[in-house]
């Protein structure tokens, strides 16, 4: 398996399923809280020669070139809106902190703020680093100094293996005797997670934790709708090995989300799902009628 490099921030793309890396020269763990993420983007942002704003932050993010350019700036502003979010935490931490010395970041905030804002994308003649002063990327370096760690950083190696896995997932779903209905959960559930991998260089470990959180929900929700269900094709999916695997996913996600950072129980969850498929599809148990 290909390593990618050491010492980098993981970057990856949901629909390729293939690790990217950004051209962050900075090891993930001093990464770990919002100001030290924001530092290091807006420092990309303003060193990038690119002539205006959207295109500088479509190079940051490293949207893919196939991406067409309307779906390419929905996830450019989709990144910005998380980025707000961080920024926002940022302000929140240290509002909270007594006797700190509010303007020391307010204005470096409000400056950061503008230039992450989504409505800058359709301006052609603004660069980015004219909205960012040096004295505002000094102020969220040293900030990020002070500020603690929000989780421990994702395993490189996890976060490939896992998406391995989900490509094989997504592989094995094409040809399953799997019913419809858990095709498109299953397929609900692994969106769920790449959106937490695309997220993750900006959120840090907590989009993984929101992320387990959201599939263990709609998995118990899912299964109460099929419990309830006298007739149809939920209730038959209770009768089958399909029934353990998704109440065994259920409990695990709520333990890992609960972990954050720690991927290799739900790796460990993705390669018991893969195996559990293709002992349906090759007739290991019983399977629900496909609509």
């Amino acid at each position: 398996m290909k390593k990618p490099p050491q010492g980098r921030l993981v970057w990856a793309n949901g629909k390729r399923l293939k690790l990217r890396v950004a051209d962050l020269d900075v090891p993930v763990e001093s990464l770990s809280n919002p100001a030290s993420r924001i530092s290091k983007i807006i420092d990309l942002a303003a060193a990038s020669p690119l002539p205006h704003v959207y295109s500088v932050w479509r190079d940051v993010f490293n949207i893919p070139e196939e991406f067409g350019k309307n779906e390419a700036y929905v996830e450019v502003s989709q990144r910005l809106i998380w980025l707000n979010t961080e920024l926002d935490e940022f302000v929140a931490y240290f509002d909270g902190l007594p006797n700190f010395p509010k303007p020391y970041f307010h204005e470096a905030a409000g400056q950061v703020r503008t230039a992450i804002s989504p409505r800058l994308l359709s301006s052609a003649s603004t660069h980015i680093g004219q909205q960012l002063t040096d004295g505002t990327r000094v102020t969220f370096r040293l900030l990020s100094q002070q500020m603690p760690s929000d989780g421990a950083p994702v395993d490189a190696d996890e976060l490939e293996e896992l998406l391995n896995l989900i490509a094989q997932l997504r592989a094995a779903l094409e040809h399953s005797s799997l019913s419809l209905r858990l095709r498109l959960l299953i397929e609900r559930q692994l969106r769920l997670l790449m959106r937490a991998v695309d997220a993750y260089p900006i959120r840090g470990s907590r989009a993984f934790q929101d992320s387990f959180s959201d599939m263990s929900g709609e998995l118990m929700a899912f299964l109460i709708e099929a419990k309830e269900d006298s007739t149809g094709e939920a209730s038959a999916a209770l009768q089958t090995k399909e029934v353990s695997i998704l109440f065994n996913a259920a409990s695990k996600l709520r333990t890992i989300a609960a972990k954050i950072g720690n991927l290799r129980p739900y790796v460990q969850l993705a390669a018991d799902t893969v195996k559990l498929i293709h002992e349906l599809k090759h007739g290991g148990g019983d399977t629900p009628n496909s609509p």
